[in-house]
């Protein structure tokens, strides 16, 4: 097994390895690409992400845009600007449509993109 520890940061091009582990108490780790270039994380198998804080957060430009979180095994999806909308889009027949929209401007009042049907 070959191994290393760094203390700081690597710059690299590429780097292929099987697990990159970040420990101590105060641990973080940063995947950072500068310029235009997108991160991409490719899995032959599934992408789990394991927040033991029960919360995951998106952001873009370092502004929260949405909030998942485990509150007591309930799922919470939080819109984190305020006023903005949750929507839900997909593809209909090669058409794009939007299923739901969700106004929180609005106290959270939905509009369908088609029938509501109940059992």
């Amino acid at each position: 097994m070959v191994g290393a520890t760094v203390n700081g940061t690597i710059t690299a091009g590429q780097v292929t390895t099987n697990e990159i582990v970040s420990n101590g108490s105060n641990a973080q780790l940063t995947l950072t690409s500068s310029g235009s270039g997108d991160v991409k994380l490719d899995s032959g198998g599934d992408i789990v992400l394991d927040a033991d804080g029960a919360n995951v957060t998106i952001k873009d430009a370092g502004t929260s845009v949405l909030d998942i979180a485990n509150n007591s095994g309930d799922v919470e999806l939080t819109v984190s600007t305020s006023d903005k909308n949750f929507v839900i889009k997909g593809d209909d027949g090669g058409s794009a449509i939007t299923a739901l929209d969700i106004d929180m401007a609005l106290a959270g009042k939905a509009t369908f993109g088609g029938e509501i049907t109940t059992r």
